[in-house]
């Protein structure tokens, strides 16, 4: 079974240029540095820091109450291991920082804050 990274670095594989790929993360520290960034470097022909930039966007949202829960957010977190990356991730969520107003927190993939 392929996964969908598998076939996001087999897809990057073919493009000429520099990638930011934000995994949504609700899985524990090291996951995506550990199992998804090693997926997307095999399937494809770049290399986290070389061609492809890994970021994780935190998400803690409640079954239930998800849409108050966006509406009045803590915090935002943008993890990132380079500032390419959270530059890409600062600029994506521009919008929803300037209309919330909330913090912003940015860890390494790892989530060091």
């Amino acid at each position: 079974m392929t996964t969908a990274a598998e076939q996001l670095g087999t897809t990057l594989a073919d493009k000429d240029d520099h990638y930011t790929v934000v995994v949504k993360s609700t899985v524990v520290p090291g996951f995506t540095e550990e199992e998804i960034t090693p997926l997307l470097e095999t399937a494809g022909d770049k290399t986290a820091g070389k061609g492809l930039r890994i970021g994780i966007n935190l998400e803690f949202l409640h079954e239930g109450t998800a849409i108050d829960d966006f509406l009045h957010l803590d915090e935002i977190v943008l993890g990132a291991d380079d500032d390419t990356a959270r530059q890409v991730m600062q600029d994506v969520f521009e919008p929803l920082i300037a209309d919330t107003g909330a913090p912003v927190v940015e860890p390494d993939t790892r989530r060091r804050r």
